[in-house]
């Protein structure tokens, strides 16, 4: 009789912690900057801070419960928000703008520096290319450096 007891019990314990895991709702905070806004799609991508009980740092997207969460809500904004687990589908159901995130740099890029490493990177693939073609091969590396040369000498530090 025991014996029947004990593995009856268990599985009753067992179901009882399924069910009532299975209603249970988790609330999760976090915050970071926002690098894109879909609210026709009702989704966020987000650069956040580590999440207590959800996730580690990164990059992530997030569906929010209504769209209208999103508005007055843009790329680079500092956000803090708070998600619900319902069952598995995690949805953000609250969203503050806390700030906007600080420009990386001045927000301009030197044209010879960009067409140095366009012209770098085409070589690099013409050269692998010509590779079994010795005199070739060499033309295109002797032509790679003289335009990477020249760019410089033509566009100097403009900034576009």
């Amino acid at each position: 009789m025991k014996r029947t007891i004990v593995p009856v019990t268990l599985l009753l314990l067992l179901i009882a912690t399924v069910a009532l895991s299975a209603d249970k709702t988790n609330h999760f905070d976090g915050k970071g900057e926002v690098l894109s806004v879909d609210p026709l799609y009702s989704r966020i991508t987000i650069e956040h801070a580590a999440i207590k009980g959800f996730s580690s740092e990164g990059k992530s997207e997030f569906f929010v419960v209504k769209p209208d969460l999103l508005k007055g809500i843009s790329t680079r904004d500092l956000v803090s928000f708070s998600m619900v687990d319902e069952k598995g589908d995690v949805r953000i159901d609250k969203i503050e703008r806390t700030g906007v995130a600080v420009e990386h740099g001045d927000g301009t890029i030197k044209i010879n520096e960009a067409a140095r490493a366009v012209i770098g990177a085409t070589g690099e693939v013409a050269r692998g290319i010509t590779q079994p073609i010795t005199p070739v091969n060499e033309g295109v590396k002797s032509a790679t450096g003289a335009t990477e040369n020249v760019s410089d000498a033509v566009l100097d530090d403009r900034k576009f």
